[in-house]
Parts: structure tokens; sequence; C-alpha cells
């Protein structure tokens, strides 16, 4: 991966899931603008970005 600044997003396509975005949490944030930048520098692998998706109604 390049070295720069990253937002993740976790995405079901299928329709099943409401997306999340990282914010460092275990609900993540459902925008963008509540998300959290991962800085990540050139070599390195970054651990801890992970999701638990809730079930669209």
């Amino acid at each position: 991966m390049t070295a720069g600044e990253y937002r993740v997003a976790f995405a079901d396509h299928s329709g099943g899931h409401h997306t999340q975005w990282w914010d460092g949490t275990a609900s993540g944030s459902p925008g963008y603008t509540g998300s959290t930048a991962l800085t990540v520098t050139g070599g390195q692998t970054v651990t801890g970005v992970n999701a638990t998706l809730n079930p669209t109604p």
C-alpha cells in the first residue's frame, strides 16, 4: 500500500447490512464524516481495523 492517509468503509453490496466506516470503535460510524483516518507509512502493516456490520431491517 502506498504511504498516505486512508479511510476505511465496510460494505455489504448485497444490501443485507448497513455500511460502516471505521472510527476506532466497535460500532463504527454510519458516514464518512464520522470516520477516523489511518496514516500508513510505506511498507507498514496495519492491524486492528475491523467491523461488525448491523443487519438492515
